[in-house]
């Protein structure tokens, strides 16, 4: 599993995608992007000053996917996220939200939430029933300080997916059964 951190700022890249700093805290992995700073509350994954990004693509396919979220403090929770099957690692620098879809990212996902300081699971439900890239941040589209939703991830769980064994390598399989009670 690989993990990248990502902003999504007005201004500098017409409105695309940038190299975020990904920060690893005892509460939580938070994200910057370049319009904000290293200190509460900005350190959170949030959509205050732009948009923070994690990607996390996975080795394989996965399914039954759990976030969950951490708010640092009393905060709104809501999420929005993508899913996709990729090949290969992602780049999102200088990409816009509409490019997404090239690179295999479905409809986006909000899954809506309270203010609370507790943490809470965010079941990721994809386009196809199994995938192996997300990009999950605060809720996309929301503005102003009461609009803010902040957290860090705090655990990642998934459920490998088994590939079904091919119907050639079951016809081997049969031949060779068959071949077993002629002996």
């Amino acid at each position: 599993m690989s993990i990248s951190s990502w902003g999504h700022t007005r201004g500098k890249k017409n409105d695309a995608f940038e190299a975020g700093k990904g920060i690893v805290y005892p509460t939580g992995v938070g994200v910057t992007n370049r319009d904000e700073r290293d200190r509460t509350p900005d350190h959170q994954i949030d959509n205050g000053r732009g948009n923070d990004w994690v990607l996390i693509v996975f080795d394989s396919a996965v399914t039954d996917v759990k976030i969950v979220v951490n708010p640092y403090g009393v905060w709104d929770r809501d999420v929005t996220y993508y899913t996709a099957n990729v090949s290969g690692p992602v780049d999102l620098d200088g990409l816009t939200y509409s490019d997404l879809a090239d690179l295999g990212f479905g409809e986006r996902t909000d899954d809506l939430s309270t203010r609370s300081k507790e943490s809470r699971e965010v079941e990721i439900q994809g386009d196809t029933s199994s995938f192996n890239a997300i990009l999950i941040g605060a809720q996309l589209g929301k503005q102003g300080f009461r609009g803010v939703d902040r957290f860090k991830i705090d655990g990642v769980s998934a459920a490998a997916v088994i590939p079904e064994p091919s119907v050639a390598m079951l016809g081997l399989f049969g031949m060779l059964g068959l071949l077993r009670r002629r002996r």
